[in-house]
């Protein structure tokens, strides 16, 4: 009898014994024998070319993560190559490094593009590593963030992930980059990246910024107000408050619903021009000078706002092309749309029309 009618007359559990005796389930390792790695800092090594500093932050578990537990480790090395410096982190450790659990990669502030370009190529070559990982740019290092131990998180490392993909708290200050948008802009012709920007404060940490990247170099960092409209153009409704001087009072709306849309209309031989519509809805949260307004007033404070965020946002767009960037990827939709004249070419030239419409529903409890 051959082999292969051997194994053909055995029964399908004596078969499925033999096939998880064999020696291809031999490199397996008991969950007792990994150290899962929560999050990985890139930094650059001072005063050399191109050595890097990796820091790996391993959870060590506590049992009931309901009991507020948040022991973890951090492992930091040296290395010309990231693949180098992950062998040798398992030098230093007593068990298998499993990464099926890493949930985003925080880059220093000091990296160069170069390197965060190479960086991020190699961990979408990885199998184990999840597109879906959440990205961010440290300041001052990203070990610095890594070490820190915030009171309010569970499980070592969540708090800022949390944060960083809004399944917790829902900041409009806060820019998500997960790690395949994040390799996709770094290579798509026409898409500049953007990453939160994760600064150090004591025991905490603080996201209100981003940073927008051209293809070879950092382009600058937004402030917060910035990063408030740039989320408020990318993503739809946005829930944050809108501040405005009107009559000499503070009045401050709380927006539910926000949206936008753009045109490109670049015909002939003149420059190009791209005509933004913002649609933004919510309700008088707070009123200053504490006195009820007629239909007419609303309507007014309508229009002061309109007139406001569309000098804004216009200013933002500016300023990014200023830049030579673009993150709200006008590049990608015009070259998908005509051929011949390169978008670099019509685009420091290009002219920016904002129009917003602003609805303010109700002013509060108070009528």
């Amino acid at each position: 009898m051959n082999r292969r009618c051997w194994l053909v007359r055995l029964r399908p559990p004596l078969l499925a014994l033999l096939l998880l005796l064999t020696g291809g389930c031999s490199q397996l390792k008991d969950i007792d024998k990994r150290l899962f790695i929560v999050a990985i800092g890139i930094d650059p090594v001072p005063n050399t070319k191109d050595k890097l500093k990796i820091t790996l932050k391993a959870a060590i578990p506590q049992g009931d993560p309901k009991q507020g537990g948040q022991q973890f480790d951090l492992i930091t090395v040296e290395g010309q190559s990231i693949a180098e410096s992950l062998r040798l982190a398992k030098s230093k450790v007593d068990k298998e490094l499993d990464f099926g659990h890493t949930k985003g990669l925080v880059f220093g502030e000091k990296l160069s593009p170069e390197a965060l370009s190479y960086a991020v190529d190699w961990a979408v070559r990885r199998r184990d590593f999840q597109l879906v990982s959440l990205t961010a740019l440290a300041k001052p290092s990203a070990y610095d963030i890594l070490e820190q131990k915030v009171k309010t998180e569970r499980v070592p490392g969540k708090a800022l992930f949390l944060a960083l993909g809004r399944f917790g708290t829902e900041s409009p200050y806060i820019t998500p980059a997960y790690l395949f948008d994040l390799h996709r802009r770094l290579y798509e012709p026409g898409w500049s990246p953007v990453l939160p920007v994760v600064e150090h404060r004591g025991d905490q940490f603080n996201i209100n910024k981003a940073a927008v990247f051209r293809r070879n170099q950092r382009a600058g960092i937004l402030s917060p107000e910035e990063t408030k409209l740039f989320n408020i153009l990318t993503r739809r409704n946005i829930r944050t408050n809108l501040n405005l001087i009107w009559q000499e009072s503070g009045m401050a709306v709380n927006l539910d619903h926000t949206s936008s849309s753009y045109r490109i209309i670049a015909g002939g031989e003149g420059r190009p021009q791209i005509l933004y519509t913002v649609k933004l809805s919510g309700m008088l949260e707070e009123n200053r000078s504490v006195t009820s307004l007629s239909d007419d007033q609303m309507r007014e404070l309508e229009q002061a706002y309109e007139e406001h965020m569309s000098q804004q946002i216009r200013g933002l767009l500016v300023k990014l092309q200023k830049w030579k960037a673009d993150p709200l990827g006008f590049g990608l939709h015009y070259e998908a749309r005509h051929t011949g004249t390169s978008w670099k070419e019509l685009y420091p030239d290009a002219a920016f029309a904002v129009e917003v419409k602003m609805r303010i529903r109700s002013t509060g409890v108070i009528q």
